[in-house]
């Protein structure tokens, strides 16, 4: 849980984070309205953070859900 909630801090350039807790669910909420340039550019390679964290999710059976938005990337 610690990395995800990380991976969203390090790679929200502009845009927010937030983080909700209810009973055992936890959300989190990662959008980033950067340009893609400016989010890559130190030259890693975009969605190695997305596939690490779809592949951690799946190990736990947790939701997880990715989606390219006119407002940037929403990560839940």
């Amino acid at each position: 849980m610690s990395n995800i909630i990380r991976n969203a801090f390090v790679h929200t350039n502009h845009g927010l984070v937030i983080i909700n807790q209810s009973g055992h669910e936890v959300t989190i909420t990662n959008v980033d309205t950067a340009p893609i340039y400016e989010s890559n550019e130190l030259g890693f390679e975009l969605g190695l953070g997305l596939e690490l964290t779809h592949r951690l999710t799946s190990q736990y059976s947790w939701y997880y859900s990715s989606k390219e938005t006119s407002s940037g990337r929403h990560v839940y």
